[in-house]
């Protein structure tokens, strides 16, 4: 399985920012939405961290097709590091965050309830602000590679018949939070560039 894994990592390699924002709009827009991939990272934490495999949750989709996917969010957000959300973006996310729903006015989104339920709950309210912030953070603990390597591990845990992080369990539970956090940041600037111009009034 682990071979099979390896060869995924240059398959869904990323080369510029363009070619990362195309795939990221593909992976939320056409693929699934936003909170369908935060769950399959979540179904994979929770197998890694059980003792028996949840074989429903897990086979096919969720290891090999989703599973496989996450690659591309790890390659992608490399790229889009330096892709900051507009000043409107950040205001109305300001807002958000202030509980202040009368005075956020989304002219291009089409569903304002979906845009409150889809709000990041992992990143920091900083992060929110500024999703590049994490993605720095991220790729300063380690690199592209790194991390789709520690992802394929993930995934070949989660089918173990017994628990692979007894003992670090701390470290896991933070790899996990910074993949969640990865996927929320990318949705933001996602939504920042598919999003603007917002309405002032």
């Amino acid at each position: 399985m682990e071979c099979n894994f390896k060869t995924f990592k240059r398959r869904f390699r990323i080369s510029s920012e363009k070619q990362a924002l195309q795939e990221v709009d593909n992976l939320l827009e056409s693929i699934a939405g936003f909170p369908y991939w935060v769950n399959k990272i979540k179904i994979i934490q929770q197998q890694v961290f059980n003792h028996e495999p949840a074989w429903e949750d897990l086979f096919p989709d969720c290891i090999f097709y989703q599973g496989k996917l996450i690659l591309k969010f790890i390659y992608a957000g490399e790229h889009l590091i330096n892709c900051k959300p507009s000043p409107l973006v950040t205001a109305q996310w300001d807002k958000i965050i202030s509980n202040q729903p009368q005075d956020i006015k989304l002219k291009n989104y089409p569903d304002y309830v979906k845009l409150l339920v889809e709000s990041p709950k992992h990143l920091t309210s900083e992060e929110i602000l500024d999703p590049c912030s994490f993605l720095n953070k991220f790729y300063r603990k380690r690199s592209a590679i790194q991390w789709a390597k520690r992802w394929n591990q993930f995934r070949e845990y989660a089918t173990f018949t017994y628990s692979i992080c007894e003992g670090d369990e701390g470290e896991y539970l933070e790899d996990f939070e910074y993949f969640l956090k990865l996927v929320e940041a990318i949705y933001l600037i996602h939504l920042s560039q598919k999003y603007i111009p917002l309405a002032n009034s």
